[in-house]
């Protein structure tokens, strides 16, 4: 279904929330077992050098997901990292009311916890997801659009 997110740069950096939590199928798995399904709404960093997603490992720290194959990722911050792959759902939004765009089983990839707080976000959204939509700038007003 199409839709459109418009939003401002943030502090020079285009950020938007991210509702994170498990993949659909693992919800769907949780569901049947009359679990809670663990979610968190953090701000992402829009990053279209980033050949894929990012999240800091304290937004799915008690989560109790699987760890899927280790993972070697250079980031802005460190050059190096060892982490790993998780299956997330992320919902992307301005407002919890407005349009959202929802990717239900993104490989994301992780990085320590704290990683991102000197930039103050939680993790990046890359061309994994961003190669899916159409992403402007528009330089006079300062407003990011997302569509797809």
């Amino acid at each position: 279904m199409p839709g459109q997110l418009a939003f401002k740069i943030v502090g020079d950096r285009p950020l938007v929330s991210v509702e994170v939590k498990p993949s659909l199928p693992r919800q769907e798995y949780l569901n049947r077992s009359t679990l809670p399904i663990p979610s968190d709404t953090v701000p992402f960093l829009i990053d279209t050098g980033s050949p894929y997603c990012v999240i800091d490992e304290s937004v799915i720290a008690t989560w109790r997901l699987r760890m899927n194959n280790p993972v070697t990722i250079q980031t802005g911050l460190q050059q190096v990292v060892n982490r790993w792959h998780f299956d997330l759902s992320l919902r992307l939004h301005v407002h919890p009311s407005s349009d959202s765009w929802l990717h239900g089983s993104e490989s994301v990839m992780s990085v320590p916890a704290g990683h991102f707080a000197p930039e103050g976000h939680k993790g990046i959204i890359g061309m994994s997801i961003l190669c899916k939509g159409r992403l402007t700038f528009d330089g006079h007003t300062g407003v990011v659009t997302l569509d797809w």
